[in-house]
């Protein structure tokens, strides 16, 4: 599921003691995913685009952590817990999540929940479609009872 998610590049410090947490649900054309791991970063080259490109967004709210956005080369932006960032696979990117303390103080963690949709906007109502319109309002739902 993740290869259809997404094709970069991904470096941590980490990397010796590596653990993530990976939810998903595939409703569709669109994928679902919730997901906490430490400080990492993700890359998406031109060369990957003109390998295999999925022509998806990346719609991502940040429910922990940071996250630092490069696209091409001259645009660069920092969201932080309840921003959404918007990525599409068919442009360069360079992302860094950076992990906040988690509670027992025994490292950093980023919290996310990540859609990814289809850039023809298609994705049918009816079946499926509501299902995700039902999984989406229950995931914002519960994100407005987590940050309240």
């Amino acid at each position: 599921m993740l290869a259809k998610s997404q094709e970069c590049e991904t470096t941590t410090a980490h990397a010796d003691s590596f653990e993530a947490d990976l939810r998903c649900a595939e409703l569709g054309p669109v994928v679902l995913m919730g997901s906490s791991f430490p400080s990492a970063r993700f890359r998406r080259t031109e060369q990957m685009i003109r390998c295999s490109d999925q022509e998806l967004y990346y719609l991502t709210l940040l429910t922990s952590g940071s996250q630092g956005l490069r696209r091409g080369r001259d645009q660069a932006e920092t969201f932080g817990v309840g921003d959404l960032a918007l990525i599409d696979s068919s442009t360069p990117h360079d992302v860094r999540m950076l992990g906040d303390r988690t509670p027992d103080g025994a490292g950093s963690e980023v919290t996310a929940i990540g859609i990814d949709i289809p850039q023809s906007g298609r994705v049918p109502l009816g079946g499926v479609g509501d299902q995700s319109v039902g999984v989406l309002g229950r995931a914002g739902a519960r994100w407005g009872s987590l940050a309240g």
